[in-house]
């Protein structure tokens, strides 16, 4: 029956917290409606660590018990967070955090995605039960209250539940359970199964991060020697291999696959190739290399020796034979299956601890070298001619942007070439065509002598560059015997190499050229973990188990040209008006000597996304408008009480900013405030409270006094304690129906004559109110932010867009949204049929 799988992660010191956690989830267990683990579970005589492995893949949820201990816990920390992240980013984990008391939840865990790229996330981001700012354990809560959130984590599980599961839930309800079950201290230790059995070959998992392992290979004379090491450590294991011995030879390997038409890789020459490649890498004694697999995987005894298709590794082949940088290492086997099913990448390199960390930004620099070999205007497009069309819509499509022209450059002739790399930045060189002869040429469209580009060439060429590339792709075929040497050249000069191993072109190999481009330049990948996401979407494909890859780097940084943000409507649509006086009263406020504390006031009604405004505000500032201050952005919650406000807002400011006891609220201000280095430059901390209702009644509205309230606590509580060399903004906003505008207007003008609010450290600035959007405003953001709208009918666009929504903002940004993923002429096209008709 399907049931939602529950995994509890917690620290051992907050077990009683668990125990009053479990009671509430014995019901639900003992009716079938979840399946629920947690280590209490465990038994003398498990192997812990497999049986934790076998909850956490099993589970659709994660239950998180949040605290300084759960933190400070390496195992939680190292290894079971990064796995429920990673789950969580890729969907297939529903969080829910439990935020037990408080704890350094800014801090950034790291792990990696579904792509392989890695990933941060602070706990603090989490939405859960209880806030960082107010746990469970927070004084105001008592045993009650917390039974009471147990109560609600346990209503909202029973709504996960599938519909066959409440069903069943009905069915024990009239007395199907026995009395043993109804126990709750034999059910705490019933082992029940987590989910219904799994298939017989289940896709694996993607691990939270790959293991790094450097295979030193050396060969000398009649044998060849193994040395391994992890990233900057001594050997931890070495051998030695007769090279004789070694069936088939790799000499017979490397040359079937240096000719042209070289082999076709039936399943059983991989198969055979595969497992010599295998005991190459990993040709160790059975005792020896359970050592070498318990190190690299931090696994010591008492645990379960792990087997090399545990966990996804990195294994870097570092040597400077041709030879064996040519083999093709990904078709590796270990008992039969090859170790990329198992998340394995490989790559060769010169170096066993490379210190490069190349920094690529996107868009980048690229340069294809692609000649043609026949006159241009011919009937069918050659080879090359395809390749660089192909490439070239790849990236149009990873760059939709018109300056993509200058990031793309094609060459052909060998002046071409010279003159590019003289005169441009080219962080990638994509080479394609096919050598002929011995030493292997490049044969240029300049024709003769003056065309021949041997690959050597190409290395002198890089070395004289002013600034050389980061990676080089070699779409090569024809003559490859000696290509594994210029590589090596190459492999010196470049941090990254990828070139392919067969001689005859295959169907697939521009198609894998340009999806492993889109999934480096477009995700801001690692590219070695681009290109093994690409490869294994083609696990029949020749091309992909051999393509080979040289590096020689520690980190790979790629730097998108703008945060995903910048292409979200509501960030840039409309609130000119409030973006204008925000920049103004901002100004004045880091350039006076005299203001400390500015109270910012923003409102409108429910339509008008004013939870999405600080976004769009952090988005405008961060972007440059405002150049004189360095900002810090802090989120608050405001407090739930309005009994005592003053008293109230001081004390979630300390507990919020992490305040220690006896800490004057200068220094904690001046704690969170950015460290400002550079001359004219102010620090600011932006203190966002929120987004309040207004109202007069119901609970949780805040009333008017509640606003003054807040407004006095500004003024003389943050004016008061903000130092002279530090500037605060205290941000609020207030949504409320639009009748009751101009009477937060009349009242937030009668506040400034109040005592307080002529304090000299303070001043109150009030946004005006947020309204619809008009023609102008649209038209203008299909104008110039890039929308993708075709010009022919921006002007219709944005006349029909307003006539169907009245200007409501939300409105208007769903639909553009719904061009964005679509098509703006669609959207264009249903306006019309629903205002006028047409077809």
């Amino acid at each position: 029956m399907p049931q939602t799988t529950i995994f509890v992660s917690y620290s051992h010191q907050d077990q009683r917290h668990l125990q009053q956690f479990q009671r509430f989830m014995t019901p639900l267990e003992r009716a079938g409606l979840i399946g629920y683990w947690d280590d209490t579970r465990l038994r003398g005589g498990d192997d812990w660590y497999d049986e934790i492995d076998r909850a956490l893949r099993a589970a659709s949820v994660a239950v998180l018990f949040i605290s300084q201990d759960f933190i400070a816990s390496r195992f939680i920390w190292n290894e079971e967070l990064p796995r429920i992240l990673a789950r969580a980013d890729a969907g297939t984990l529903k969080l829910l955090p439990v935020f037990l008391s408080p704890a350094a939840v800014d801090l950034e865990c790291v792990y990696r995605d579904e792509s392989g790229a890695q990933r941060r996330r602070k706990l603090a981001a989490l939405q859960g039960y209880g806030t960082p700012q107010k746990p469970l354990r927070h004084r105001s809560l008592t045993w009650s209250d917390r039974e009471r959130i147990y109560q609600q984590i346990c209503e909202d599980l029973r709504r996960m539940a599938p519909a066959d599961s409440a069903a069943q839930l009905a069915a024990s309800a009239s007395g199907a359970a026995s009395g043993a079950a109804s126990d709750p201290a034999r059910v705490v230790s019933a082992r029940p199964p987590l989910s219904p059995p799994p298939p017989a070959s289940p896709p694996r998992e993607r691990a939270a991060h790959a293991y790094v392992l450097n295979v030193q290979l050396e060969r000398r004379d009649a044998q060849l020697d193994l040395r391994y090491t992890l990233p900057g450590s001594d050997v931890i294991e070495s051998a030695t291999l007769a090279w004789q011995a070694l069936d088939p030879p790799p000499a017979t390997i490397a040359g079937a696959l240096d000719e042209p038409g070289g082999a076709a890789l039936p399943g059983e020459l991989a198969a055979r190739w595969g497992a010599l490649l295998g005991q190459l890498l990993l040709g160790l004694p059975a005792a020896r290399l359970a050592r070498l697999l318990r190190t690299l995987f931090d696994r010591p005894p008492p645990a379960a020796a792990p087997n090399p298709s545990w966990m996804p590794v990195h294994l870097r082949v570092c040597t400077s034979d041709p030879l064996l940088v040519g083999l093709p290492w990904r078709l590796a086997r270990w008992d039969g299956v090859p170790l990329v099913d198992s998340g394995w990448q490989f790559s060769t390199s010169s170096v066993a601890d490379p210190s490069e960390h190349p920094v690529v930004p996107a868009p980048a620099g690229v340069l294809i070298v692609a000649p043609h070999g026949a006159a241009p205007g011919q009937a069918k497009p050659t080879p090359a001619e395809a390749t660089v069309s192909a490439l070239a819509d790849a990236l149009r499509q990873v760059w939709p942007s018109p300056r993509r022209a200058e990031n793309v450059r094609a060459v052909r002739t060998r002046s071409e070439l010279e003159d590019a790399l003289r005169g441009s930045r080219c962080h990638l060189i994509y080479v394609c065509g096919t050598l002929h002869g011995d030493p292997a040429v490049l044969q240029l469209d300049d024709g003769g002598a003056a065309g021949s580009l041997p690959l050597a060439h190409l290395a002198e060429l890089i070395a004289r560059t002013p600034t050389r590339p980061a990676a080089i792709y070699l779409d090569l075929s024809g003559q490859l015997k000696n290509l594994a040497a210029a590589v090596l050249k190459l492999g010196e000069l470049v941090p990254l190499v990828v070139w392919r191993r067969v001689g005859e072109r295959q169907s697939d190999s521009t198609t894998i050229a340009c999806a492993w481009l889109r999934c480096w330049l477009q995700n801001g990948l690692d590219p070695l973990a681009a290109l093994h996401e690409v490869l294994a979407q083609h696990p029949t494909s020749r091309e992909a188990a051999t393509l080979a890859v040289h590096a020689r780097y520690r980190n790979w940084t790629t730097v998108l040209a703008a945060p995903w943000r910048a292409s979200l409507p509501h960030l840039k649509l409309d609130r000119d008006e409030q973006k204008a006086l925000l920049g103004k009263h901002l100004d004045e406020l880091v350039r006076s000597d005299t203001r400390r504390v500015l109270a910012l006031v923003a409102y409108g009604s429910a339509d008008n996304l004013l939870s999405e405004l600080p976004e769009q505000f952090q988005y405008h500032l961060e972007r440059g408008a405002e150049r004189a201050a360095d900002i810090n952005w802090r989120r608050l919650q405001f407090p739930d009480s309005r009994h005592e406000l003053a008293r109230a807002l001081e004390e979630e400011l300390r507990l919020q900013l992490w305040a220690q006891s006896g800490e004057t609220l200068a220094r904690v201000l001046r704690r969170h405030a950015p460290n400002v280095t550079a001359s004219g430059r102010r620090a600011v901390l932006w203190l966002n409270w929120g987004l309040a209702r207004r109202g007069n009644g119901e609970a949780g509205e805040l009333q008017p006094e509640a606003l003054s309230d807040w407004l006095r606590f500004t003024s003389e509580v943050l004016g008061a304690g903000c130092p002279d060399d530090l500037r605060v903004v205290s941000y609020l906003a207030l949504e409320l129906d639009r009748s009751a505008h101009g009477e937060l207007s009349k009242q937030l003008q009668d506040e400034r004559w109040r005592p307080w609010g002529k304090n000299p450290r303070f001043r109150l600035s009030v946004l005006p109110p947020l309204g619809e959007v008009s023609e102008e405003h649209l038209y203008d953001f299909l104008v110039e932010e890039g929308s993708g709208c075709d010009p022919a009918i921006q002007e219709e666009v944005a006349q029909r867009l307003v006539a169907q929504t009245g200007g409501c903002f939300a409105r208007v940004v769903e639909l553009i949204e719904v061009a964005e993923r679509g098509s703006w002429y669609d959207l264009l096209e249903r306006l019309r049929q629903q205002q006028d008709g047409e077809t």
